[in-house]
């Protein structure tokens, strides 16, 4: 390769239009205390989600995905979409409960 005898193809990463980046954020990282208070509206309601489903919480959502959403904010389902862990499928089973609670509002599981 460095003589020139050898090709090297590489692969573009390119983005796919319409959507937008993941949005990620650690999930020991600094949170303010409005963003705990959240996180913790969002984990019980995890709860209450999993009992419903008969399924371990971690399978609702990750505590990692929890906590980009409390430090996010996001206030409508394309910014709901871009937090890395929500794909189409959880978008539509969970996104309106999600963006509810972000707003402030009490959603029952």
């Amino acid at each position: 390769m460095l003589k020139g005898a050898q090709r090297v193809a590489l692969r573009r990463v390119v983005a796919r239009p319409g959507r937008a980046a993941k949005v990620k954020v650690d999930a020991a990282g600094d949170l303010s205390a409005a963003d705990r208070v959240l996180l913790e509206r969002l984990k019980a309601w995890r709860v209450a989600e999993a009992r419903t489903q008969g399924v371990p919480a971690y399978v609702i959502l990750h505590d990692k995905t929890l906590a980009t959403i409390a430090h996010t904010r996001p206030a409508g389902r394309d910014a709901l979409g871009a937090v890395g862990g929500i794909g189409a499928a959880k978008l539509e089973r969970y996104g309106e409960a999600l963006l509810a609670l972000v707003a402030g509002h009490d959603v029952s599981a």
